[in-house]
């Protein structure tokens, strides 16, 4: 077994040497031609290139919380709502990862399905980052629900993983669409048969977004 020997002028050494076992062919690490910042690690690209950075820390989460009520009426099927409110983020690197969060409370004067569709919009231009593929005329949307029952609060979850692609500002939201044949009311954080009673609730709704380093 051979190493490299590096000996300290006060004596005292560090030694770098191979494996225990014999690896199963010729190994080559190629080193970074630049330091890394503090706080970076050094990984492979798995080919021998070695390189500094975050080793898949979080560096920042945003979010945004509608708690007031909004209603979007006669919305026609297939047809998509505004977009109620969105979390914005800047990302550090291009490259980076945004973790989407975003839980939505809703109903609609319909037993009918209900979906949501995550939305991207950077620098003026809104884009669908997670949606189904393309199937004839099908709706593509990212995810939705079917309690068969109007005047209760029903909940949507999403969650998925984008690439930044930018370091400009990213404004993630949603919008909510229904497969009725007629035109229906969708309600955000309240249900179509809201009065002031202690069994009426109302919700929130929220986006979360978290920034990490791949």
């Amino acid at each position: 077994m051979s190493n490299i020997k590096l000996v300290h002028s006060g004596g005292n050494s560090v030694s770098l040497t191979t494996p225990d076992s014999n690896p199963a062919a010729n190994r080559t690490f190629k080193l970074p031609g630049a330091d890394g910042s503090s706080g970076e690690v050094l990984k492979t690209d798995g080919s021998g290139g070695l390189s500094f950075g975050g080793g898949g820390k979080v560096l920042q989460i945003k979010h945004a919380i509608k708690t007031d009520t909004q209603d979007f009426g006669s919305i026609s099927q297939g047809a998509e709502t505004a977009i109620p409110f969105v979390a914005s983020i800047t990302p550090s690197s291009a490259s980076n990862k945004i973790l989407v969060q975003m839980m939505i409370t809703m109903d609609m004067n319909s037993t009918h399905g209900t979906f949501a569709t995550a939305k991207k919009t950077t620098g003026g231009t809104t884009t669908e980052p997670a949606i189904g593929d393309a199937a004839s005329n099908r709706h593509r949307v990212t995810t939705g629900t079917n309690d068969n029952a109007t005047s209760t609060l029903r909940n949507i979850h999403i969650l998925f993983v984008d690439t930044a692609g930018t370091t400009n500002q990213i404004d993630y939201g949603f919008t909510l669409s229904h497969n009725d044949n007629n035109p229906v009311t969708i309600y955000l954080n309240y249900h179509g048969g809201d009065s002031d009673y202690s069994y009426n609730g109302r919700g929130v709704s929220s986006v979360v977004l978290t920034e990490f380093e791949p």
